[in-house]
């Protein structure tokens, strides 16, 4: 393609897209004047495009190149067109330089050249433009520290104002859970729209509970900033602060200029966001700043490199420990007992149980041969309500108490699974009635009521309310903001190291006073009944789930697997018919996505009929490595029928390479499936002929691609309403008991005690002593004590309650 078709073809209609009329003279001007050029005898230059503000002042030049050669080779050019307008007394214009596919930017007065997915439009342009003008020295003003005004606070605001300030464009903050990352980032966005740095700001992050959160707080500390939450598509263009989940800023970012926002902030960022979204962060150039409590030893790499920082060194790192052993704390430590039962312990096999509890069971119509499950099998293929009321037993006996000593402290259950935490729940109110179903809830995504105004979250979060316990499932893992929480409890086992520690973090928050006037939260208690603690001693990196591959990359797959057979079999009649299928696939790509425009060149190849003249198996490898991966950028709702097209694929593919294996193997799946459509819907009914047909033998003995497709045809569009049973999981209600609990022995008789409790009648003895004795009063007041002193303090200690002795 020439540069000339190249700019009619693809240049001009990415303006158009940007909201540039190529055809108004007063908005864009094709091969301008330039004066003031190096090279040429009479010192004037033709720029390919250049765009004009308000006014009628050159705002940027464009140079074109054809779409075969390296759009990088006309960025010389495009400056020099740039210096030419400054040198005749303009502003100094923007630069852009493009092959039509690629398009670089460069405001060279402020950065480096960047590749960019579209053109900046007008109002992008006119407002880096100001900023250019009005920003101000970001060190000439002073940090609101009545938002942020802890000395690490201050630290890392400058950090980061010190990193925009040297032309870098991103950072990421470390921060411990409870150290007020959220606050942080507010002065930061204050300090930068005071500098004219910034004019609108998206804040995003992976949940609505954390949206609520930090609204609350742009709200409380940033009021003169109109917000706006992002819900539904609902996208008004006149606000400063907008916020919204990654998802929900998934389905809407290509519909928002490339320079809208100028501060894009990243709450907990993790490998999810590289891996899922970071195409909303290419799709906007903006100053980036990701945020994140896990420590830095477990972050992953991709995310160091995806904020602009060397693997291992962010911008800024304020660890817990940093925040336990300051003085004065700024987080509280935990402490951790270990409880595991029986059953969790040895599973739970009908051989190895009492006889008693055997008959029991068979009294129950129960088979013994098959009550043979691993502990890793409870609440998986096997509950058993003793085991759920020994958690909750365990937890009631063990767990911080408030003021009062007898109710549990603000405390968060971790459960398996929502039904799990229903029995969880179900335990309180069989063994502890006399809290009439008040004192522990399940809050989780399957109650519409959870996270709404008033509802659940906010009586958890309410010091007053008789909610104490939140039984949960993923949705108080992270980013929730409870100071009074004093318990944990891991009723479930945790893979994910980052995950791990941001549950944690749930507790480690300060709270002043919450025992009453001058008694403030000192610690926190996890109770792990599954042994995380020891999991991620023996395998430090834990383990993170597979990607797996979205339904429309399986089809597209499915679909070059049949081609690629048509091809091998050399089938012609059927060569057309697959060729269409896959450009059917490829036509519904959705172009504005980042992901299909860093592979513009490629997908444009292959929407040219040449492409296809000549279609082999190069082509069929070409597709599956350029285009197959693009397909997770198509937004299907019908997974049911995509998956059916996939199994009649799969069952056409079987028959043209007559691989009888297969064939038998697809004709379970289908008619498995074809059995679960329920007759008695009318949509079902309706086709109760072809049913009935795909059951029978004779359809599969007779088998062909045109009876496959027709199959395909008359039943892709009510697998939607297939009944599929849920897996029945054996419900078990034995007696279970503790095996392992983290107890101290002490004292002459051998007294034993968890670690909480031994913790707490130590600090009481040392509280006694410290008024009498002389060796801990010079202790505290940081004198030297020799070594007879120290041997004094320990007989002293040894030979009292409760017997401290150097392994207790």
């Amino acid at each position: 393609m020439s540069e000339k078709q190249t700019r009619q073809e693809i240049i001009d209609k990415r303006l158009k897209k940007a909201g540039w009329d190529i055809d108004n003279p007063s908005q864009v001007v094709s091969e301008h004047e330039v004066f003031h050029q190096v090279g040429t005898v009479s010192g004037v230059g033709y720029s390919d495009y250049v765009l004009l503000d308000r006014a009628g002042n050159p705002l940027a030049v464009v140079e074109a190149k054809k779409s075969s050669s390296d759009a990088r080779q006309g960025r010389e050019q495009a400056k020099q067109y740039a210096d030419g307008f400054e040198k005749a007394g303009h502003e100094r214009p923007f630069i852009f330089y493009t092959n039509g596919h690629d398009i670089y930017f460069w405001n060279d007065s402020t950065d480096i050249p960047r590749k960019l997915y579209g053109f900046l439009t007008r109002d992008d342009l006119e407002r880096l433009l100001f900023k250019r003008k009005e920003k101000l020295d970001l060190s000439s003003l002073p940090i609101e520290t009545n938002v942020a005004g802890r000395p690490y606070q201050i630290e890392a605001i400058r950090k980061v104002i010190e990193n925009y300030s040297q032309n870098k464009r991103d950072a990421l903050l470390v921060m411990a859970t409870g150290t007020g990352k959220t606050r942080t980032t507010i002065a930061i966005v204050d300090i930068l729209m005071r500098a004219n740095w910034v004019k609108r700001v998206l804040f995003l992050a992976d949940r609505n509970a954390l949206l609520r959160q930090a609204k609350g707080a742009f709200t409380e500390h940033l009021p003169n900033s109109p917000r706006h939450w992002i819900q539904q598509g609902r996208f008004p263009d006149n606000k400063r602060v907008y916020l919204a989940t990654y998802p929900s800023m998934l389905t809407l970012y290509h519909k928002i200029s490339h320079g809208f926002f100028d501060l894009i902030i990243c709450d907990e960022s993790h490998r999810s966001i590289y891996n899922r979204y970071r195409e909303i962060l290419d799709h906007f150039y903006s100053y980036k700043l990701g945020l994140t409590a896990t420590p830095i030893d477990y972050i992953d790499r991709n995310t160091f490199h995806l904020f602009g920082v060397q693997v291992g060194n962010p911008s800024f790192n304020f660890s817990y420990e940093d925040a336990i052993n300051n003085e004065p704390s700024y987080l509280v430590p935990y402490q951790v007992l270990s409880i595991q039962s029986r059953f969790q312990m040895e599973g739970i096999k009908a051989g190895q149980l009492p006889v008693s509890v055997q008959k029991k069971l068979v009294a129950e119509g129960k088979d013994l041969g098959e009550i043979d499950f691993e502990g890793t099998d409870l609440e998986k293929r096997v509950t058993n309500s003793g085991t759920n009321e020994l958690i909750v037993r365990e937890f009631m006996k063990e767990c911080i108490k408030d003021e009062n000593g007898v109710t549990p402290g603000k405390s968060i259950i971790f459960a398996i699974s929502h039904n799990h935490a229903l029995r969880l729940e179900e335990a309180f109110h069989k063994q502890f009635p006399q809290y009439k179903g008040r004192l522990a809830r399940v809050i989780d995504s399957h109650n519409p009521r959870s996270n709404t105004e008033g509802g659940l979250l906010d009586q958890f979060k309410d010091p007053q309310n008789p909610l104490k316990v939140a039984i949960s499932v993923d949705m108080l893992d992270t980013g929730i903001d409870v100071p009074e929480i004093v318990n944990l409890v891991f009723a479930k086992p945790v893979f994910s190291r980052a995950k791990f520690w941001q549950m944690i973090g749930r507790g480690t928050r300060l709270c002043p006073n919450l025992f009453g006037p001058g008694k403030d939260k000192k610690n926190f208690l996890i109770i792990d009944h599954w042994n995380n603690f020891s999991y991620f001693e023996m395998q430090p990196e834990g383990k993170e789930p597979s990607s797996s591959r979205s339904i429309p990359e399986l089809l597209f797959q499915a679909k070059l697997d049949k081609a690629s057979a048509v091809l091998s079999h050399s089938l012609e009649s059927f060569k057309e018919k697959a060729i269409q299928s896959l450009k059917q696939e490829i036509d519904a790509i959705p172009m504005e996505s980042v992901p299909v425009k860093e592979r513009a060149e490629q997908v444009a190849q292959v929407r040219e009929e040449a492409f296809w003249k000549g279609f082999n198996q190069n082509s069929i490898d070409f597709l599956q490595r350029h285009i197959c991966p693009l397909m997770r950028t198509k937004l299907a709702r019908d997974f049911h029928s995509l998956r059916f097209d996939i199994d009649i694929l799969k069952s056409q593919v079987a028959l043209i390479d007559k691989d009888e294996e297969q064939i038998e193997k697809s004709k379970e799946k289908i008619q498995g499936k074809v059995s679960k459509l329920p007759l008695t819907l009318n949509q079902v009914r309706a086709k109760e002929t072809v049913i009935t047909r795909v059951k029978s033998q004779r359809f599969w003995d007779q088998l062909s691609e045109n009876s496959l497709e027709e199959l395909r045809f008359e039943l892709r569009n009510i697998m939607q309403y297939r009944s599929v049973p849920i897996s029945e999981m054996e419900k078990l209600d034995l007696e279970d008991m503790t095996l392992i609990k983290q107890n101290i022995e002490f004292g002459p008789e051998m007294e034993q005690a968890s670690v909480a409790e031994y913790r707490k009648r130590l600090e009481a003895r040392i509280q006694n002593l410290l008024s009498e004795n002389e060796v801990l009063k010079r202790l505290k007041s940081g004198e030297e004590i020799d070594d007879v002193d120290v041997e004094n303090l320990a007989y002293i200690l040894q030979s009292e309650d409760p017997y401290i002795t150097l392994d207790n």
